[in-house]
């Protein structure tokens, strides 16, 4: 049997009967804040001596803590103990934003012990953005020394293109004078040598990764599709729980889908009519300055065209301001053939907005759903799909979409159920 295949069979399948029992435990462990042997063991239907065996194992290892003793049952008898999964471990996550680098320390529940910002430039070069990643490292580590102990990863929520294969940035339009390749991953390894895990991905792939997580109800829709918005749109497409990263190059030029052939203005692509230029906020701005003389007494006259926002412009409409209400509309049209092009390819049931639309207005929404329903795309599929607005902030999602990352990365390791005795060959 060739190599790689074989090393991709013991990685598919449980290798012991013993390591198998781990991980069932592990995930029953997960689904409680404290537990006993007979929770688990009533929850995965296992022998309550197979559940203590493995519940030692993760004491040892300190994956787990003794809780004390519980409350007896309604027909008395010994208090059971209980435990907890208390997982020491800890990882950095990297965030590009358009002017600075944030880099958090969090641990595996998702919490941020620790933040710090490194600013940044659209003029920096290869070399000065590859110290900036050097130095915010440092200097969160170096206040946290005694993470180093414990570190297992890094995660980074990149802007712009990020190849898949080789973990490359081929393009971003956040910067003037970076390299096309930037090989992010090998960077990131220079910096964190010791780390068993380093993710590297887009921000907005980052961000859909909090879909499944916090939205327990799209669990229940085997597909769904997630876009992010802000200066680029970014889609992830997800189908029994699981990104489809096949498809991942399209996912991420979702939003170069063309939807006006006739539009002038050329895109950061350098085509015409992309969906990323149509629904930006540079173009909501432009049209809003030629007809703001005609609509005098709209909130948006009030304030420079520069400082015009979609809160602002979703606000005015929800208070029936006729030139906000106008441009919502024309955005909900466009949105409305977007996501026409992708039940053409993908036929989600769930969307789910995030970022510059999550906040929208009743009447986007009324608008959005009327064009995709009136369209014959949605007539001939035949079903029905839901659409959710996530008004968390982008920084909240890219952050605990690398927590995720990690986190899923963690607990998938076959090392974590192997003593170090037992450990598997690193391929």
């Amino acid at each position: 049997m060739d190599s790689n295949v074989q090393n991709e069979t013991y990685g598919a399948m449980p290798r012991t009967i013993r390591n198998f029992n781990r991980k069932i435990v592990l995930k029953a462990a997960r689904e409680r804040d404290t537990f006993s042997v007979a929770d688990i063991a009533s929850d995965i239907m296992l022998s309550r001596q197979s559940v203590m065996k493995a519940l030692n194992y993760f004491l040892e290892k300190g994956i787990m803590i003794p809780m004390g003793k519980g409350n007896s049952t309604e027909t008395g008898g010994k208090k059971p103990e209980l435990y907890a999964l208390r997982p020491p471990h800890k990882y950095v996550v990297i965030l590009h934003r358009t002017d600075a680098l944030v880099f958090n320390l969090m641990d595996m529940f998702r919490n941020t012990l620790d933040t710090l910002s490194i600013t940044i430039t659209k003029s920096l070069t290869s070399e000065e953005f590859v110290e900036a990643l050097r130095t915010g490292s440092e200097k969160l580590l170096a206040r946290n020394p005694e993470a180093k102990k414990v570190l297992y990863g890094v995660a980074l929520a990149m802007g712009g293109l990020v190849e898949q294969k080789n973990h490359s940035l081929h393009r971003s339009m956040y910067f003037s004078n970076i390299q096309v390749g930037l090989p992010l991953y090998d960077i990131l390894r220079k910096i964190y040598p010791n780390v068993p895990k380093i993710v590297v991905e887009n921000v907005g792939r980052m961000a859909g990764r909090t879909v499944l997580f916090d939205y327990p109800k799209t669990n229940q829709n085997s597909r769904v599709f997630s876009l992010y918005i802000d200066r680029a749109i970014v889609g992830c497409f997800f189908v029994d729980g699981q990104l489809q990263d096949d498809s991942a190059m399209m996912m991420i030029e979702v939003g170069h889908m063309v939807l006006d052939v006739h539009d002038t203005e050329p895109c950061t692509c350098g085509s015409y009519g992309c969906a990323e230029n149509l629904i930006s906020i540079k173009k909501v701005r432009k049209r809003i300055s030629e007809q703001i003389e005609s609509y005098q007494n709209s909130c948006l006259a009030e304030i420079p065209v520069k400082d015009i926002t979609f809160e602002k412009l979703f606000n005015g409409s929800k208070r029936g301001d006729a030139l906000c209400a106008g441009e919502v509309q024309r955005l909900a049209r466009l949105m409305g053939h977007l996501i026409r092009n992708i039940f053409l390819v993908c036929d989600p049931g769930t969307v789910v907005f995030q970022g510059n639309f999550s906040n929208a207005d009743d009447l986007f929404d009324s608008m959005l759903r009327q064009s995709i329903q009136n369209d014959f795309v949605y007539t001939i599929r035949g079903g029905t799909f839901e659409i959710v607005y996530d008004k968390r902030d982008l920084i909240t999602l890219e952050s605990l979409g690398c927590a995720q990352s990690m986190i899923q990365a963690f607990y998938e390791d076959d090392n974590l159920y192997c003593s170090d005795s037992e450990l598997l060959p690193v391929t």
